[in-house]
């Protein structure tokens, strides 16, 4: 008698069951090892080193101070003194930023700094592993697309610019156009899902969106080609 290999083996099953939580741990794994040695100096130093990087660790104190004492953060006279300067186009990542206050609080800010910085590389590589495998049905095609998409030599030669190699946010929204567009009826909590992807990404970086809309404009052609999608059905 045939017996199902989910049934002699349990635990394959499982792991089919979980492998986007297993692609998540592996991604963490691959970031450890592409910022060697940042883990074993995660208190002490910085991950990164040029310039820049100690530009965004002024924005992160700056962001912190104003918001504890009902400043503006948009606006410093510890620039220009006395006039000032406004910060409105200075480069603030407001997503690192966010999830670096209350880890600081906790940790301290260099190893919240450098906490961030390992969870941006993994979201990288494990936002694009879904969207990968719902788009071509393959994990082991997925898994790689999600370590091209992460360590590119893009992301891993800015990561000392806190918002450039956050970018996690396209993987999402083109997620997002999947599901709109393979549906008979789009879902209403598909369309937020999606609106909710852009604003995070426009959140992260403003820039990304535009830099994004080539790739993610073709993505939307090729799906209304391949499944068909009129005007009539998107309404």
């Amino acid at each position: 008698m045939a017996t199902d290999a989910h049934t002699t083996r349990p635990w394959l099953g499982r792991a089919k069951r979980y492998d986007w939580l297993i692609a998540f741990a592996l991604y963490a794994l691959l970031t450890l090892l592409m910022t060697w040695p940042g883990i074993t100096r995660l208190s002490t130093e910085l991950i990164g080193g040029r310039d820049d990087l100690l530009i965004h660790q002024w924005t992160y104190w700056w962001v912190k101070e104003a918001l504890l004492t009902g400043q503006n953060p948009f606006y410093t006279t510890l620039l220009y003194w006395p006039q000032g300067a406004s910060l409105t186009s200075h480069n603030i990542a407001w997503f690192n930023i966010a999830l670096w206050l209350p880890l600081q609080a906790l940790l301290g800010h260099i190893a919240a700094y450098n906490l961030v910085v390992l969870l941006a590389f993994t979201l990288n590589g494990w936002t694009m592993y879904l969207f990968a495998r719902a788009e071509l049905g393959h994990k082991l095609a997925a898994f790689t697309a999600g370590v091209v998409f992460a360590y590119w030599p893009y992301t891993m030669s800015h990561y000392d610019h806190a918002n450039m190699y956050v970018v996690f946010g396209v993987p999402l929204i083109m997620l997002g156009v999947r599901r709109l567009t393979e549906a008979e009826r789009p879902r209403v909590n598909t369309a937020v899902f999606t609106a909710l992807a852009i604003a995070l990404t426009g959140i992260i970086r403003w820039q990304l969106l535009i830099m994004s809309l080539p790739v993610v404009g073709l993505y939307i052609a090729y799906r209304l080609v391949q499944t068909g999608v009129t005007r009539h059905k998107l309404l």
